[in-house]
């Protein structure tokens, strides 16, 4: 019995000089790499079939991981998993409601595209409501001042600060317990003393957020 090749995307870049597997938001394989020949293709899926299954395993269990299987997406909104209601709606507008009945989303038909850019939309919204105050707080309580906020969707990244001290936030920490947002927010302001990793970041991440350790395993939990 031969080989079965999972499913792939196969991306070709002429300038990197090495083969790279990664998955997308949904778990498929992306494979990016120079021009190659079908049969290296194969044998890269050959000996790396055991870390991609091992890898989407991984990937389907974290938290955020959208369906793309209509009727089946589960949305997490500041740490809690709501199932989506799909009802019926106008051509040409989809929306996404959320209120005590958790999720309603209305399309006139579904769209996996559509549906997550409405879903980031929604998160957007809801970053701009909550991010810039809890910033506030926390830099008040820390005694360290950023420079611009921004929120931006990122896909492996929470958060980033600049050289200049300016705070970039995925908005997709809306996804988040607040507990887990209060804590990127602190590690973003640490990095306004300590443009690094080393000890002295965590020391400082330590004093903010005694329980950080705790934080990054819960974060890991998720998928932005």
């Amino acid at each position: 019995m031969g080989f079965l090749l999972p499913e792939f995307r196969h991306i070709v870049n002429n300038r990197l000089k090495y083969i790279y597997l990664t998955f997308d938001e949904e778990a498929n394989l992306v494979i990016k790499s120079p021009r190659i020949t079908q049969a290296e293709l194969e044998k890269v899926l050959i000996k790396k079939s055991a870390w991609i299954e091992k890898s989407r395993r991984k990937v389907l269990s974290r938290k955020g991981v959208i369906s793309p299987v209509e009727g089946k997406q589960q949305v997490y909104f500041l740490g809690e998993a709501h199932e989506v209601r799909h009802e019926l709606g106008e051509r040409g507008r989809a929306v996404l409601e959320f209120g005590s009945g958790g999720f309603v989303y209305r399309a006139a038909s579904f769209d996996l595209e559509e549906f997550r850019s409405v879903l980031d939309r929604f998160y957007l919204r809801e970053a701009r409501e909550s991010i810039p105050r809890m910033l506030r707080d926390c830099s008040e309580r820390s005694g360290l001042e950023p420079g611009k906020l921004s929120l931006r969707k990122a896909a492996k990244r929470w958060g980033s600060c600049s050289s200049r001290n300016d705070i970039s936030i995925n908005y997709r920490v809306m996804k988040l317990p607040p507990e887990l947002i209060e804590y990127i927010l602190y590690h973003e302001l640490a990095h306004i003393c300590h443009k690094n990793h080393k000890k002295e970041f965590w020391a400082l991440v330590g004093e903010l957020m005694p329980h950080y350790r705790d934080c990054e395993v819960q974060l890991k939990t998720y998928r932005p």
